[in-house]
């Protein structure tokens, strides 16, 4: 278990509840009017303006192939990652945890993007990892001409 009181937002996404440490948590905004994007991944659901910035929209629910059962009141939970800022849309914002009941998963389950949880008295809530979420397809798609530079190097 940590020692250090960490903050977190905990978010509902289909049935089930996630958290993320609130380092990474510039705002959290009501859902806005949002561009597609013809080229982009399934799971990217197109740009929208925050002042003056484009701000990229993901949606966990096609990432991860959940059912959206929105019940509450949608958000979505702003990142800076690098230069870019990235919107998640969530089903409902529950509330800030503070804590340091923080346990890694088990060695002998695949870590992936969940590597902790927290363990309140009647619950336990995955810790989502924003940096892994990040740093797959997101940043793939993100940074398309360090990608394609990458690319060409691997056909020659």
């Amino acid at each position: 278990m940590e020692d250090l009181t960490k903050q977190y937002i905990q978010f509902k996404l289909g049935e089930q509840d996630y958290v993320i440490e609130m380092l990474y948590v510039r705002e959290i905004i009501k859902p806005v009017e949002i561009t597609k994007l013809l080229g982009s991944p399934n799971f990217v659901q197109g740009v929208t303006k925050l002042r003056d910035k484009v701000l990229t929209i993901i949606s966990l629910h096609k990432k991860f192939k959940i059912m959206n059962l929105v019940k509450g009141e949608p958000r979505i939970i702003i990142f800076e990652f690098g230069n870019e800022k990235i919107g998640l849309i969530v089903d409902e914002v529950v509330e800030i945890i503070e804590t340091n009941h923080i346990e890694k998963i088990p060695s002998f389950i695949h870590h992936g993007i969940i590597h902790k949880l927290i363990k309140l008295q009647d619950n336990i809530i995955p810790i989502l990892d924003v940096e892994i979420l990040f740093s797959n397809e997101v940043a793939t798609w993100l940074n398309l001409e360090e990608n394609e530079a990458v690319s060409n190097l691997k056909l020659r």
